[in-house]
């Protein structure tokens, strides 16, 4: 995909209401969601799972350079492409927040 085009792509509803969710819930309004940290404080949403998912995997591969291991249970590249999108907009977002305030 290049620069001038632009794909539009249909989600499940119940991946974005999921979402939109995670990202309102009050009892995670101070956390970054898609981080480690965010994950380990309870979350349990789709961007705090599919940093931990991928997190665990990256780690996995930098311990065991040796296998060469699939991907098992990876989601539709689209969809991860978009929960990406969605985690660094919001920690821009957050970082920007906490510029203004400081």
């Amino acid at each position: 995909m290049n620069a001038t085009s632009i794909q539009l792509i249909e989600l499940p509803h119940s991946l974005a209401e999921e979402v939109v969710e995670e990202l309102v819930n009050p009892d995670y309004a101070t956390r970054t969601h898609g981080t480690r940290s965010c994950h380990n404080a309870g979350c349990r949403g789709p961007l705090c799972t599919k940093f931990n998912r991928d997190r665990s995997r990256k780690v996995y591969r930098k311990n065991n350079p040796e296998t060469s291991r699939k991907r098992v249970g990876a989601r539709d590249p689209v969809l991860d492409s978009f929960l990406d999108a969605v985690i660094e907009a919001h920690a821009q977002d957050k970082e920007q927040k906490e510029r203004l305030s400081a």
